[in-house]
């Protein structure tokens, strides 16, 4: 059987968080080849501000263990929520060594995300292909997280 044990941090001196979903997964080799795991944020206004317009995250992994995922943006029951008029957004995926760099920039106004973005919502699932037994800690690095109005009073988050 192989344990994952996934971590969260919360970005400093806010109540936002980013997490995994689930929080801690055990899977038996040879039963699937691959794991999905959320990538979630909660905390922020529910349809007020502040909202996320963009986000810059590495999530690391042991590479024994798992092989470099997949990424699908969004959250599948809500849609994206930093695509909410399907203006589209700027998203980017940079896999490296034990390491995938996931970006996103929305093009929506930030009066919108502002009200029409929920507080707490899904922003990528990510697939991991398993390739042996073992544990593999997951952690998440932020590297930047912007509210809707980051040139106004409300810079980053």
């Amino acid at each position: 059987m192989a344990t994952f044990l996934l971590t969260f941090i919360a970005s400093p001196g806010n109540a936002v968080l980013i997490n995994f979903q689930p929080s801690v997964q055990n899977i038996i080799l040879g039963s699937q080849p691959t794991v999905d795991v959320d990538v979630a944020i909660s905390g922020l206004g529910d349809f007020a501000a502040p909202s996320l317009s963009t986000y810059d995250l590495d999530i690391t992994f042991d590479q024994s263990v798992l092989d470099a995922p997949s990424v699908v943006f969004g959250d599948s029951a809500l849609g994206n929520q930093l695509d909410l008029f399907e203006f589209g957004s700027i998203q980017d995926v940079v896999p490296g060594s034990g390491v995938v760099n996931i970006f996103e920039a929305s093009f929506d106004l930030p009066t919108d995300l502002d009200t029409l973005q929920a507080g707490s919502f899904v922003l990528a699932t990510l697939t991991f292909p398993i390739l042996n037994f073992g544990e593999s800690p997951l952690d998440i690095i932020i590297n930047a997280l912007g509210d809707s109005t980051p040139f106004e009073d409300g810079g980053p988050l």
